[in-house]
């Protein structure tokens, strides 16, 4: 009886095709062969995201490819092509891996609006990919802010009256010093006081337990903080208590119709270390926009101040983290003696008027 062994393979083809062979070794040899071919494409991650002009997007596009036979195929080629907008892609093509996903980085045309991006597969199948791109100004400055403050009112437009409802244009503004002695020097502040007492169409929440407005630099939690925290106006202070943290939602002035804003920015009081502080802009879907950090304090008054400005009214929700260590009776700020404890305040707050979100 004439012995016969046999061999299978996969052998990469031209455009991410895969060959299966198999032959038999003796007088009567058979080879068979499957050819598999890239056949759909989808896209797995990364459409729908928000970016900005120029810059590339958060998370790379990533797409899926399926031979005729329904499973996941290695090395096919996708090919990327702008298809609006002006941007760019980090190559112009792409391979797939084990897994059959190919993916690719891209960057934002120019202008602010909708941007597309297609690819495709070797049979002319494909999808395209689509992405909002926004413009934005972003100031910052420390030591003396009082000019970049100001020129960052005149991006705002014109301050607007401490009134509900819903103004034309301009700007809002909070300085603190106006809340009554019933909620300072306590942790007695309401989240929407400025939404209800006082109508400038914020709300503001904590992952921690409270919010304190202090007008003796937060002396009265911990005597160590004497001369740490500078006002921009005089002269109470803000901060969250249990955490860094304060989320700002924006509404229509006095009611509970969630609004969007051009812009935020805050004044800050002892910035220790250059990335303890910053502020996350978020649209109305929850996509980030932009982060801006706060300059470290440059000089005795240890003043910051960051803000950005979109081209319009998109801004839905800020998130503000204000250093990395919360005000307590038992904890001090060490970045001046080489530490990484970094304790910091906030003064005033400016924004946009809030439009309802449509």
């Amino acid at each position: 009886m004439q012995q016969r062994s046999y061999a299978r393979w996969l052998a990469p083809v031209v455009g991410g095709a895969l060959l299966l062979s198999s032959g038999a070794c003796g007088d009567n040899n058979v080879v068979n062969a499957v050819v598999l071919t890239a056949t759909s494409i989808t896209v797995s991650t990364g459409d729908g995201q928000v970016g900005l002009v120029g810059q590339p997007l958060a998370q790379p596009i990533v797409v899926h490819v399926l031979d005729q036979n329904g499973a996941s195929l290695a090395n096919a080629v996708v090919t990327w092509t702008v298809a609006f907008g002006g941007g760019s892609v980090s190559a112009a093509t792409s391979q797939t891996d084990l897994n059959g996903n190919a993916s690719i980085n891209w960057t934002m045309g120019p202008a602010a609006g909708a941007d597309s991006l297609r690819g495709a597969i070797a049979n002319g199948a494909s999808v395209t990919v689509s992405a909002t791109a926004h413009t934005v100004q972003i100031t910052s400055a420390t030591g003396d802010i009082t000019i970049p403050v100001n020129n960052f009112r005149t991006l705002l437009g014109t301050l607007n009256a401490n009134v509900a409802g819903e103004q034309a244009g301009g700007r809002r503004e909070i300085n603190w010093d106006g809340v009554p002695a019933a909620f300072t020097n306590n942790d007695l502040l309401p989240g929407n006081f400025f939404n209800v007492n006082s109508p400038r169409g914020v709300v503001f929440t904590t992952p921690g337990s409270a919010f304190r407005i202090s007008d003796n630099g937060y002396v009265d939690v911990n005597a160590n903080y004497a001369g740490e925290f500078n006002f921009f106006s005089r002269a109470k202070l803000f901060t969250a208590r249990g955490s860094t943290v304060t989320d700002v939602q924006f509404f229509v002035a006095g009611s509970n119709t969630p609004a969007l804003v051009t812009g935020f920015g805050s004044v800050f009081a002892d910035v220790g270390l250059e990335t303890s502080t910053t502020i996350e802009y978020f649209d109305a879907a929850g996509h980030l926009l932009a982060t801006v950090k706060a300059p470290r304090r440059s000089d005795a008054a240890g003043l910051s101040f960051v803000g950005a400005v979109f081209e319009s009214p998109i801004v839905a929700r800020v998130r503000i983290t204000s250093g990395n260590t919360p005000i307590d009776a038992t904890v001090d700020d060490n970045v001046s003696a080489g530490g990484n404890r970094d304790i910091v305040v906030m003064d005033d707050f400016i924004y946009g008027e809030p439009h309802a979100a449509k």
